[in-house]
């Protein structure tokens, strides 16, 4: 839960098959993965014949493994094409969010999944800093885990309405003087 990956061409991928993917699901047998409050952003140079993706399953039946609470997540990916997408099963790029939603609306844990979640740039302060901004979609967007991840990468309480991601953050203010404070 409230994860952040940001994926990008700081160093750009020379082979024309580059893979890559802020989370890989493979060889799941049983189990299952409750993926919630998270943001994946890629927008890694796909060279050719490879695939930037969020979700990189090795198989429709992984994908299917999503647990049926996999909710309020953040993908971002730029925009979607036979090499770039939300999700991937290997046999099929899911391009938007809307195609990833019906790919696993129903199978394998039951579904639906992914209703709340958002397909928007997250507004990260820099590629190094993954504190978002004030203004960023994802604050209170989350779902309560906050009984599982009770504070955020610097400490801080998560709220009951957590937001997405890695950070807690306090959306901007007004102070005394009429400026805005924003925190990091």
């Amino acid at each position: 839960y409230n994860n952040s990956v940001y994926l990008n061409d700081a160093t750009p991928p020379t082979p024309a098959n580059h893979q890559s993917a802020c989370l890989y699901v493979a060889n799941m047998g049983t189990g299952s993965v409750d993926f919630r409050n998270n943001i994946l952003v890629n927008t890694m140079s796909t060279n050719g014949t490879g695939k930037a993706v969020g979700i990189f399953a090795s198989a429709n039946s992984n994908l299917l493994r999503l647990a049926s609470t996999t909710n309020n997540n953040l993908y971002f990916i730029g925009t979607g094409s036979a090499t770039r997408g939300v999700s991937t099963d290997v046999a099929v790029i899911y391009q938007t969010l809307a195609t990833h939603q019906a790919a696993v609306a129903t199978g394998g844990l039951g579904g639906p999944r992914d209703l709340l979640s958002l397909e928007i740039n997250p507004q990260f302060h820099t590629l190094s800093n993954l504190h978002v901004l004030p203004t960023s979609p994802t604050s209170n967007a989350g779902s309560d885990v906050t009984s599982i991840v009770a504070t955020d990468i610097d400490g801080e309480t998560r709220t009951a309405t957590p937001d997405i991601g890695a950070d807690e953050f306090v959306a901007a203010t007004a102070s005394a003087s009429g400026s805005i404070t924003s925190p990091t």
